[in-house]
């Protein structure tokens, strides 16, 4: 028999453990992220769920760009792998490497996993 209680608290384990922002958005919004996302993005624990996947970006056109490339490669099934620049809450830009694949693959549109990492040092 599964514990499902079990597979929970070793998904939330691993999701707190590791040392990379990790993000679950859905029709453009954040729904699920690690401490680390929070820590590197700058935003108070609790706050960045319900925020939209705009705040990871320095303007509208760098999101748009993402956006757009996302989009098409997710809708194939496929892995997004890109270097970008990512803004903290403060407004602080900085040089990232972000990986992005649908939940289900080919259908973004029932979740995305994003995981984004710090390339400025």
């Amino acid at each position: 028999m599964i514990d499902v209680n079990s597979d929970a608290l070793e998904n939330r384990a691993i999701l707190e453990a590791t040392g990379i922002a990790i993000v679950f958005t859905r029709e453009r919004q954040v729904t699920r992220c690690n401490q680390h996302a929070e820590h590197l993005f700058g935003w108070p624990q609790g706050s960045l769920v319900g925020q939209p996947g705009s705040v990871f970006y320095p303007d509208a056109q760098t999101y748009a760009e993402i956006g757009a490339k996302a989009a098409s490669i997710l809708s194939a099934g496929l892995t997004l792998e890109t270097d970008c620049i990512f803004v903290r809450r403060d407004g602080q830009r900085f040089s990232g490497h972000l990986i992005a694949r649908a939940v289900e693959a080919g259908q973004p549109e029932h979740g995305t996993v994003w995981i984004a990492t710090d390339t400025t040092q």
